[in-house]
């Protein structure tokens, strides 16, 4: 299933193309801003603040989609997904 990315989306990538895009740079705004709370939690509670931060795109419409194709087709990542990561 080919899936076409949002501005809200997240996307695994290399290249400026996906850097510069409004999901990735919203996503580091949200990663900076939580910066010093993640610092000062114990390793047990560091999961629960990304958790909060995959929440937050999730919330405003955005997925975590890795590029497929060299047509800028996406899909979700397979594997280690975020989700895997912050349950």
């Amino acid at each position: 299933m080919v899936v076409i990315p949002n501005q809200q989306d997240v996307l695994f990538g290399k290249g400026a193309a996906i850097n510069s895009h409004p999901g990735n740079c919203h996503f580091r705004s949200l990663v900076e801003s939580h910066k010093p709370q993640f610092l000062l939690e114990v390793r047990q509670r560091k999961r629960s603040v990304a958790a909060e931060i995959v929440k937050q795109i999730r919330d405003s419409g955005g997925r975590f989609l890795t590029i497929e194709g060299t047509d800028g087709s996406s899909n979700n990542p397979t594997g280690t997904s975020v989700g895997e990561m912050t349950d």
